[in-house]
């Protein structure tokens, strides 16, 4: 279970999505939005994994 590089691509959606709401491209940022809710659910996955281990 690797969490560094899902984790990385939520944040890196996230400040993408900002900078397309700012430069007004609305379509762009739901689809960033969208993407970054599915590397959010993809870590809370391997959160939840790593919580059964412990």
């Amino acid at each position: 279970m690797k969490l560094e590089s899902p984790h990385a691509r939520v944040h890196d959606l996230a400040r993408q999505a900002a900078l397309t709401y700012s430069q007004g491209n609305t379509a762009q940022t739901e689809s960033l939005l969208s993407e970054m809710s599915q590397a959010s659910k993809e870590v809370v996955g391997i959160l939840e994994e790593l919580q059964l281990l412990v």
